[in-house]
């Protein structure tokens, strides 16, 4: 008979294709999940995976178990969200996910304002080049700077930021007199070249580019070592004190969006929601529009995706 931590164990093998990710997303080693399946497979007498050169590859048994296991996991989600709701106390883990760069610059180091909000609350922060699927509840809440699609995701643009170029302060001061495409500025190169901001540089700057890099969070820590110039927006250039508005430099056409996502029931979740509000209260108040900034939308209330 099926126990839920092994329907647990199905799913994540199926959705992450390997031990090791499998593994990683449940927080346990791979032997551990290795162990269970055979255990598993050798009480109900079935074959449930496929080992490809491509990794795990459900069986047409496993496949039919999938959607029963889907159906206990949200199951088990709602009676999480009923505990969740017992003593109005905020506690657990929520899992965010936010790119890279705004995670370094400005989320993480205003974090302590939300844990001391509520004690109990644990934060993960999950970063980096993949995007997390939400439905495989590879988070709980993703910051994203494109609109996200989807039947069951709830979703809110929380801020429209305007992109210019930036400078370490010390830098500025020692090129004075150099006008601004003639500076030297700090660029995307590889995987990144196709970005508007990579592109806008390419048409409007006079001299090669002083620095080329293939990491966004790379090229930012450039320019706040007083390398050159780069392009970013108004939350993560006056995240740091020491860099200042390139004079001059006019607002480049493209538009950093930010938006709030989530699925629509884990939304509900107590400790989620105490998470979401904090991040629109936050961000909103950090992007507060001053007198040399244009006026961003008013965000809409939330809406499906």
């Amino acid at each position: 008979m099926f126990r839920w931590d092994d329907l647990q164990i199905l799913l994540a093998l199926h959705r992450e294709g390997s031990v090791g990710s499998a593994a990683k997303t449940l927080g346990c080693n791979g032997s551990t999940i290795s162990r269970r399946v055979a255990a598993l497979e050798e009480d109900l007498g079935l074959h449930l995976f496929d080992r490809t050169p491509e990794g795990l590859r459900a069986t047409e048994t496993a496949l039919g178990v999938m959607p029963l296991a889907e159906q206990a996991e949200a199951a088990a989600l709602a009676l999480e969200r009923l505990a969740q709701g017992g003593d109005g106390e905020i506690h657990g883990v929520v899992r965010l996910a936010a790119p890279e760069d705004l995670t370094l610059h400005w989320l993480a180091p205003m974090m302590s304002e939300l844990l001391s909000r509520h004690a109990r609350l644990q934060v993960e922060l999950v970063t980096g080049g993949k995007a997390t699927d939400l439905n495989r509840h590879e988070a709980d809440l993703a910051i994203r700077q494109t609109q996200p699609e989807g039947a069951d995701l709830v979703s809110r643009k929380i801020a429209t930021h305007s992109i210019s170029g930036w400078a370490h302060r010390d830098y500025l001061a020692a090129n004075s007199e150099v006008p601004w495409p003639q500076l030297d500025w700090v660029t995307w190169d590889g995987a990144l070249a196709h970005r508007p901001e990579a592109k806008w540089i390419a048409v409007h700057v006079r001299k090669p580019p002083r620095l080329r890099v293939t990491s966004i969070v790379v090229g930012q820590a450039a320019v706040e070592a007083g390398l050159g110039v780069g392009l970013m927006s108004t939350t993560l250039g006056e995240a740091n004190p020491d860099l200042v508005r390139v004079p001059d430099v006019p607002l480049i056409g493209v538009d950093n969006e930010i938006w709030l996502v989530a699925q629509r029931d884990v939304r509900r979740v107590p400790r989620v929601a105490a998470v979401w509000d904090w991040l629109v209260e936050r961000i909103l108040a950090a992007s507060a529009p001053t007198a040399t900034e244009p006026e961003w939308p008013e965000p809409p209330p939330d809406t499906a995706t």
